[in-house]
C-alpha cells in the first residue's frame, strides 16, 4: 500500500485498523505518508496505534477513543 500511494502522489494512507502494524506505520511515515486508521472502537486497540504512530483513528465512538488517548 505504500508504494502505491506514492505512485499515485498521496499524502496518506486510509487502511482499516487490522490491516495496519508497526511496520507499516514506519514504512509510511519514512515514505512521506500519513497514517489515517478507521474503525477503531476499541480503547485498547486505539492506544495501541497511537503507541505505533498512527496520525489519525476514525471510531463510532470518538468519545471513547478521546478518553483512551488522554494523558492521565
Amino acid at each position: 500500500p505504500v508504494r502505491a500511494a506514492r505512485d499515485a502522489l498521496a499524502d496518506a494512507i486510509h487502511p482499516h485498523f487490522a490491516y495496519v502494524d508497526r511496520e507499516l506505520v514506519e514504512k509510511a511515515h519514512e515514505a512521506g505518508l500519513a497514517v489515517s486508521t478507521w474503525v477503531v472502537n476499541e480503547p485498547e486497540t486505539a492506544r495501541l496505534l497511537a503507541s505505533w504512530g498512527v496520525d489519525c483513528i476514525g471510531s463510532d465512538y470518538p468519545d471513547r477513543v478521546k478518553k483512551a488517548l488522554e494523558r492521565p
